[in-house]
Parts: structure tokens; C-alpha cells; sequence
């Protein structure tokens, strides 16, 4: 599953430079990143819009 860093937390990068793959869901609820270092709770993400992942699967 993909999940995108809000804006304000990394300014003036886009969207899929933001986009990371989930590695590991915790048991306190953070997640590990591939490609990047550290333990992230969900509030560090922008909600998801699954019509929007919808369409750029299609």
C-alpha cells in the first residue's frame, strides 16, 4: 500500500517524491517506510482518496 507525506511536512516536494510504500505496520499502530528511515503514525500522511488511487491504476 502506498501512502503520501502531507505537504507541510515535506515542503516543496511533489506528490510521488512524497509516495512511499509501507514496509511494516506496527502493533502501536506507526509504520516503516521502504526507502526512508524512521516510525510514522498515520497523522503524518494525507487521508486516502481511493478514487483517485482507482484512477491512476486505470
Amino acid at each position: 500500500m502506498l501512502v503520501t507525506f502531507r505537504a507541510e511536512i515535506m515542503k516543496s516536494i511533489t506528490r510521488e517524491e512524497r509516495t512511499f510504500r509501507i514496509q511494516k505496520v506496527l502493533p502501536n499502530g506507526r509504520v516503516r517506510l521502504h526507502g526512508i528511515e524512521g516510525e510514522f503514525s498515520e497523522t503524518a500522511f494525507e487521508a486516502l482518496n481511493f478514487l483517485r488511487e482507482k484512477a491512476r491504476r486505470s
